[in-house]
This record gives C-alpha cells, sequence and structure tokens, in this order.
C-alpha cells in the first residue's frame, strides 16, 4: 500500500494509518533525511525477527533506533555530558551513533558490546511518524536488488510488495549514507563519513 505524502506538510491522517500499522506489528518504508528506511516496532519480537529476516541482517549486529529527539535518546542509551552538549547542535541531522545501551533497549537489539545505533533524522515525514507513535522505530535502510542504498519508494513497494505493509511515499529521494561515529567510549571514532561533518564531534 502506497501512502503519498507531502514531504514538507505531511498529511496527520495518513500517518496515523502509518503509525497503526506499526502498533499492529507491520512493516513500513519510510523516508529519512539519507534514504528510505525500513522498520517495525522495535518491541514487538516477532516484528523484529521478520524484519531481520527480510533483510538478511547479519546475526550480532547492532540495529539502530530512529528517535525523535535528544531528549528520546537519552531514554535508550548512555550520552556522556559533552557529547549531549554536541548532539544538541547537530540533531537533527545525517549521523548515526554507537552508544551504550540502556536497559530499555529490547533484548536481541544490541551487539556483544551491549551497544545501540541511534539516529535523529531530519526528515519532517519520519519525525511525525515517531513523535506519533511515541516511540523509537527499529530501522533498516532501503536496499535495491544489487544491494545499494534506494531512494525510491516505488522500487522498494516492487521490490518488497506483500512484505510491506505501507511505503510511505514522499517522491524521489537522492541516497547517501548517514555519518557514523562510536561514541561508546569517552574518545570518537570515526566509523563512516557520510553526509554529517564528524569535525563536530572529533574537534
Amino acid at each position: 500500500m502506497i501512502l503519498t505524502v507531502d514531504a514538507d506538510y505531511p498529511n496527520l491522517k495518513k500517518v496515523a494509518n502509518a503509525v497503526h500499522l506499526l502498533k499492529q506489528g507491520g512493516i513500513l518504508a519510510y523516508p529519512t533525511d539519507t534514504t528510505y528506511g525500513i522498520g517495525v516496532d522495535p518491541f514487538q519480537p516477532k516484528a523484529v525477527s521478520l524484519l531481520f529476516e527480510q533483510t538478511k541482517r547479519p546475526p550480532g549486529k547492532p540495529a539502530s533506533l530512529l528517535c525523535s529527539d535528544i531528549t528520546m535518546v537519552s531514554q535508550y542509551a548512555v550520552i556522556s555530558d559533552r557529547i549531549f552538549r554536541t548532539m544538541k547542535r547537530a540533531l537533527p541531522g545525517p549521523f548515526t551513533f554507537i552508544l551504550p545501551a540502556l536497559k530499555t533497549v529490547p533484548r536481541g537489539l544490541h551487539g556483544k558490546r551491549r551497544e545501540v545505533g541511534i539516529r535523529v533524522p531530519e526528515n519532517p515525514i519520519v519525525q511525525e511518524l515517531i513523535r506519533a507513535f511515541g516511540s523509537p522505530i527499529l530501522n533498516v535502510s532501503a536496499r535495491d536488488l544489487e544491494g545499494n542504498y534506494t531512494g525510491d519508494a516505488r522500487e522498494i513497494e516492487k521490490i518488497w510488495g506483500y512484505k510491506l505493509d505501507a511505503v510511505i511515499d514522499c517522491g524521489g529521494l537522492e541516497p547517501h549514507e548517514s555519518t557514523v561515529l562510536d561514541l561508546v567510549d569517552e574518545q570518537p571514532v570515526l566509523v563512516r563519513e557520510g553526509l554529517g561533518d564528524p569535525s563536530l564531534f572529533l574537534s
């Protein structure tokens, strides 16, 4: 099912329909500030297992949670005072942070070091989706048949078909990678440089 939503002024009724599907254990595709994502409610084990199975996620790889703001982030991850101040300046934005996971993160969603990936994407549609949902969304980046990131909602629907309960279509996106920073230890480590400026955290 395609839900066409304006990128700047999300239709709240359509967002509410998408939230209902998430709460029912559904799988959604939606735009972020880097590419399209595919996500589920992280607190529903059956939905999580299905997402991991369908996306062939490697066992033990830390999951990524999409949050609406830094307040929500702090409910699921440990953030030092210094990093908190920097994150306030940088977010929302195209960053993925690897942080120590709190006990609020469901089992099976963190790696061996008990860590979790966190994102606060700067996209009005997914921001409204997370706020209306009221908690993080477990996210995997959408890829095409060749394994590349895709910003085409119609292509995602074609590839995934009945496996998706809905695709929120805001039009085509130019897919990019987020900048990934490991903030588990005191000294930030750049894991991958993408759209976000890593110097905000490394200087």
